[in-house]
């Protein structure tokens, strides 16, 4: 069955609390991430509107807000041993909120409702312009606790791997827009969605290939496994490791689809246009599909049978669901 999801939820506050609102009882089990929003309520204006951590409760149709405050809080990931959430903020290290700066990376303790700047034990292995750069995508490993995550210097970006365990940090080689990506089920990997950059190419405006690509964490290498030129949305490793889930289209305003590439014979698969919308991951088996569903419903997550070829809502009922993430 399946348990709790997690979501930065779109809320509406003055002030920037240290705390979450509050704690949760048991660890998530299965889930997923997403954005969501509310209305702004009468009188204020859109620019008030920022997301906030949310936990639901997908048996109970509970919904637990972990964060409660003014800060644009977004990208939650859920770590392996169930205790922690890495998110990206827009949030002071400390102090009062006085307006989101820079987005860069904390994890909520669901214990002791803290929430602690983990950027600053990043940046003690950056120098330069990657120094305080903007820190999003935050994505927890399966196993190894390692945080994958991408560096913004406003130049280009790099996918940056860091070890809370260890307090170590790998830098991999520059790319553009490597906005979705997510673990092999050994670790070793980490697929993306973005670009490769010519060699030597100081401003990477200019890319070299487009499409799915793999990074090695071993070597450093990355291979471009595809380069169709899609649009994509989000994309989740399988737990096979045989294939991966993508959700695309053929250009930027034409219908998203949800089709699987197999990386044995690199081909698409085209699942069945009932499973339209943005990809949240596989479900408790590789026949269940997690998506959203836009422009039928965005209130709801929805869950693809690959057998039986339908898609029904689960969960309780948000608003404008967005951006969400599978963890298992």
């Amino acid at each position: 069955m399946f348990r709790l999801i997690l979501v930065p939820f779109l809320m509406l506050s003055f002030a920037c609390g240290r705390q979450a609102d509050r704690s949760i009882d048991g660890a998530p089990q299965f889930g997923f991430v997403a954005t969501s929003s509310l209305d702004a309520p009468q009188g204020w204006s859109s620019s008030t509107e920022h997301e906030e951590v949310i936990v639901v409760d997908l048996s109970l149709g509970s919904v637990l807000r972990l964060t409660k405050d003014g800060c644009d809080d977004r990208y939650p990931s859920l770590s392996p041993d169930r205790k922690r959430v890495a998110f990206s903020s827009g949030r002071p290290a400390s102090g009062p909120f006085s307006g989101n700066g820079t987005h860069r990376l904390f994890v909520y303790d669901l214990a002791s409702r803290n929430i602690l700047p983990l950027f600053e034990l990043v940046n003690k292995h950056l120098s330069g312009s990657l120094k305080n750069a903007q820190m999003e995508y935050p994505v927890w490993g399966k196993t190894t606790g390692r945080i994958a995550f991408c560096i913004d210097n406003s130049e280009y970006f790099r996918i940056a791997v860091y070890d809370p365990a260890v307090d170590t940090l790998f830098l991999g080689p520059r790319i553009l827009d490597p906005l979705h990506f997510c673990w092999s089920p050994n670790e070793r990997y980490i697929a993306f969605d973005g670009n490769k950059p010519a060699r030597g190419l100081k401003h990477l405006w200019t890319p070299l290939e487009y499409g799915l690509g793999i990074v090695d964490l071993v070597s450093g290498n990355v291979t471009m496994i595809d380069s169709t030129r899609r649009c994509r949305e989000a994309i989740d490793w399988a737990p096979s490791g045989q294939k991966l889930l993508v959700s695309q289209a053929d250009s930027e305003y034409a219908p998203i689809v949800i089709s699987e590439y197999i990386l044995a014979s690199r081909e698409f698969v085209t699942l069945d246009t009932v499973a339209s919308g943005t990809v949240i991951g596989y479900g408790e088996t590789e026949n269940d599909i997690l998506h959203d569903h836009p422009w039928i419903d965005s209130s709801h997550i929805y869950i693809y049978n690959k057998i039986t070829k339908q898609s029904e809502p689960i969960g309780p009922s948000l608003r404008r669901i967005e951006g969400a993430r599978i963890f298992r």
